[in-house]
């Protein structure tokens, strides 16, 4: 193989590892989210991946009895790089490093295959392991680095929230529910003017960030949003955060892939009390979660749907106080409930009352907007299960004709029961739009269910009648 395939061959690797580390980027930097993200590409795609073999047997073999065929030497790279997922790399000070160190270890691997195995150079370099192990490798060596830098900015986070002796923290965890209730009480909290996270920020580092960029002397509450998808994640909060109240909101099949079992996700939700002042409240969903392990110095204040009664689509009932809400389907009630609850430690119950009739919701979590003789209604963030019994609910209360537009559900390790309720559900449509390709899983549901001529990949959409977006990630928008 010549120097120019050599050349060449190592710019398509940019390009490769560009897009690794971004998908490693929208994994949260994970290697085990990594590895499951390739592990299902490879999955969906094994007969487009089972093609390297017969490339690999060319490009390695043909050159040793034709040199004139080493240009061939480049077919795998080339390959790897149109079957990579391809993804726009967010620009910060980790993912350059990573991309340099990944940069660095091919390159050096690259040139000594070269030198050393010059005839079987392909056949050790561009396989998709190759790409795969380097990646891996640079997170695990960024790690320690990383590690250094988060003690660094927990240590400032604690010292700055330690200098707000009157600030009460309000903390908010579960599987869904999170952005909402945090969004309901900024509104309901507004005559104490709140100090509230924006968007999704829920990282450790996310909310250092947040807290040392935005917290001064004149915020006296302060509301966060705590994201945790796997077991021990609530621990890395710990380390900088002591919250006065602290709420958990439905819990569910959510991160189901990493989490392994229902039981594990429960007991990391009800792990927020750890992080409770003595004296703290812990208000959570009993709904779906049962608080194991107690503590004597915990206030703990369970909510459940029986506690109000539902007069209408827009007032409950609870101790004789009716609470008017402009809200429709049963999971935003049972959130704007919470809020209620939560918000009654610190503003009287008329108040809150005169309140609760015009607060609005989160943008891309059941928002409805109308155009012309057409309605839609977008909960396109990161649906759940339970979330699209209600939005198919609230679909039917419009008119027809109804479509739903889907890319799945996320992260639930393609468990059939799941997908088998999730699909019966959509089939409520007339039409469906899916936005990504059906995983084998989904087609098996799908020929069960019968409703293969339903789904439709095209983006046509209907003029009139209902739409009903129903996808998940931040790369979604309304349009």
């Amino acid at each position: 193989m010549n120097i120019f395939n050599l050349i060449a061959i190592n710019i398509i690797d940019i390009f490769i590892l560009y897009f690794n580390i971004s998908i490693l980027q929208d994994q949260y930097y994970s290697n085990k989210r990594y590895i499951l993200f390739k592990k299902d590409k490879i999955k969906n795609n094994l007969f487009l991946y089972s093609l390297y073999i017969p490339l690999l047997i060319i490009a390695t073999i043909l050159p040793l009895y034709f040199e004139f065929t080493s240009f061939l030497a480049l077919l795998l790279p080339l390959f790897s790089l149109i079957i990579t997922t391809k993804r726009k790399l967010i620009i910060t000070r980790r993912s350059i490093i990573l991309l340099l160190v990944s940069i660095i270890i091919l390159f050096s691997l690259n040139i000594t295959y070269y030198l050393l195995l010059p005839y079987f150079y392909i056949f050790i370099e561009s396989t998709i392991i190759s790409y795969l192990i380097v990646v891996l490798i640079s997170n695990l060596f960024d790690l320690p680095i990383e590690k250094l830098i988060q003690r660094h900015y927990y240590l400032i986070t604690k010292k700055k929230l330690a200098s707000s002796r009157d600030l009460k923290i309000i903390g908010i965890t579960g599987s869904y529910g999170k952005t909402t209730v945090k969004y309901f009480l900024k509104q309901t909290l507004g005559d104490i003017n709140p100090l509230s996270t924006d968007k999704n920020i829920n990282t450790p580092m996310g909310l250092c960030r947040f807290i040392n960029e935005n917290l001064s002397v004149f915020d006296h509450y302060l509301i966060i949003e705590l994201g945790v998808d796997e077991v021990r994640g609530m621990k890395k909060f710990k380390k900088f955060l002591k919250l006065d109240y602290a709420i958990i909101t439905s819990v569910g099949m959510q991160h189901i892939r990493t989490f392994k079992t229902l039981d594990n996700i429960k007991k990391e939700k009800q792990s927020i009390q750890d992080l409770l002042k003595p004296g703290g409240i812990l208000f959570y969903n009993a709904d779906t979660l049962e608080i194991l392990e107690k503590k004597k110095e915990i206030q703990y204040v369970p909510i459940k749907e029986s506690d109000y009664s539902v007069l209408d689509s827009n007032t409950i009932k609870t101790n004789e106080t009716k609470i008017k809400l402009p809200l429709l389907t049963r999971h935003l009630i049972f959130d704007a409930y919470l809020s209620y609850i939560v918000s009654l430690n610190f503003i009287s119950k008329e108040r809150l009352c005169a309140i609760m009739p015009n607060i609005t919701l989160p943008e891309r979590r059941k928002r409805i907007y109308q155009k012309e003789s057409l309605i839609v209604i977008d909960d396109s963030y990161n649906i759940n299960l339970e979330s699209v019994k209600d939005d198919i609910e609230l679909m039917k209360q419009f008119k027809k004709p109804y479509q739903i537009v889907s890319s799945g559900l996320a992260e639930i390790n393609n468990n059939k029961d799941m997908l088998k309720t999730f699909f019966e559900q959509l089939n409520q449509a007339d039409s469906i739009i899916y936005t990504r390709k059906l995983s084998k899983s989904e087609k098996e549901i799908i020929y069960s269910l019968k409703i293969k001529d339903k789904i439709k990949f095209k983006k046509r959409y209907i003029k009139e009648g209902t739409l009903l977006i129903l996808t998940f990630g931040t790369s979604t928008t309304l349009r």
